[in-house]
């Protein structure tokens, strides 16, 4: 048997379970604990806590070989089909099991924290007595569920609204839709649809977790692009009158804050392929660096129009809105609908291929 994890402060761990959830199961651990050779111990899942149960590199695990390399380290042993782990039942290893595969950190007293969201579990029992390969539960619903939510929200309907708000304040001038400019209509429903998304996918992962977990960068960032969405839609609704003297701060805070939650958005997008329980193929990087790269050119061309016609782009937060149209305005609607369009076919894609991905 062996098992692997980066080094310094980290273990990995294998359960042995009756189903695909951690609880009452025996567990072997690796360890790693900075400045020292990696150690093999035998724990108990209790709920979700795991606990040491034996002391350091019990003898039934026997050939013991350790080493590191390339960032990692490696256990690997000999197991006898009986798993005796101090003050539990003995589990016969020649039946079935379904495996618990984690690696997570170590506390300071030296005992496995939670591992989070770095998991796996085999999809079927297991027979540790065939070689053959093994195949993981898959990736669980509410992980893609998840993620389809925050690209719908992040490659989707968020660069819809920005691109409202930046380039189409001069477009569709004099016509209004529930009462308001239509740029603004528009920009509102893509935001909030944004933060519908980005708190409903929020949701479903605490939930699948069942804790907030920052064990990983994209759990890190995409916590941050949850707050700064409350914080966005919570100043929109408490905004100061055109008039007001504190209206160019909040206009100023208010697209900081969408900028940062937006860029930060896609870098967590691209930290997700990383992530243990997700099996993405390469390509979906390229799908992602597309949708990038379509609204980097799209705003181009949008700046380029502006020059080029002469668009002054007067900005209702901070001055006098103008009362007609820019030039180019038939221009900027045709680009709009060119950019809805290939947007919507990068979040098809790409949440396609999150559906049919299996860990």
């Amino acid at each position: 048997m062996g098992l692997m994890a980066k080094r310094d402060g980290r273990y990995a761990a294998v359960g042995i379970s009756s189903d695909t959830e951690m609880g009452s199961d025996g567990v072997i651990f690796c360890t790693n604990v900075e400045g020292s050779q990696p150690v093999i111990y035998y724990g108990y899942n209790d709920g979700k806590s795991s606990a040491y149960k034996s002391g350091q590199n019990p003898a039934a695990a026997s050939n013991r070989k350790v080493w590191e390399q390339d960032g990692h380290f490696m256990c690997s042993f000999t197991q006898p089909l009986s798993l005796e782990i101090p003050g539990e039942s003995a589990l016969n290893l020649a039946e079935k099991h379904h495996l618990l595969v984690s690696t997570g950190s170590i506390g300071d007293s030296s005992e496995p924290r939670y591992h989070g969201s770095d998991k796996i579990a085999s999809s079927e029992p297991v027979d540790l007595t065939d070689n053959s390969a093994l195949t993981s539960a898959g990736v669980p619903r509410l992980i893609k569920a998840h993620g389809s939510l925050m690209l719908v929200a992040w490659v989707g309907t968020a660069g819809i609204g920005i691109l409202s708000a930046q380039h189409l304040r001069l477009t569709w001038v004099g016509k209004q839709i529930f009462g308001k400019d239509v740029w603004f209509t528009i920009h509102r429903a893509m935001m909030v649809l944004t933060a519908l998304c980005t708190w409903t996918g929020f949701a479903l992962i605490v939930t699948h977790l069942k804790t907030l977990s920052f064990g990983h960068p994209h759990n890190i960032l995409g916590f941050i692009v949850f707050l700064i969405s409350v914080v966005q839609v919570a100043g929109a609704l408490l905004r100061p009158s055109p008039e007001a003297r504190l209206r160019p701060l909040f206009a100023w805070g208010h697209r900081l804050g969408g900028l940062a939650a937006y860029l930060l958005s896609l870098v967590a997008l691209f930290l997700a392929r990383q992530l243990p329980q997700l099996d993405l193929p390469r390509y979906w990087l390229w799908l992602l660096t597309g949708a990038i790269a379509l609204d980097v050119v799209v705003s181009l061309v949008f700046m380029a129009i502006h020059h080029c016609v002469g668009d002054s782009r007067v900005d209702p937060d901070v001055g006098s809105p103008s009362k007609h149209e820019a030039p180019g305005s038939s221009l900027r609607k045709i680009l709009l609908a060119i950019y809805i369009f290939f947007s919507a076919a990068f979040v098809v894609a790409m949440v396609t291929t999150l559906a049919l991905s299996d860990a």
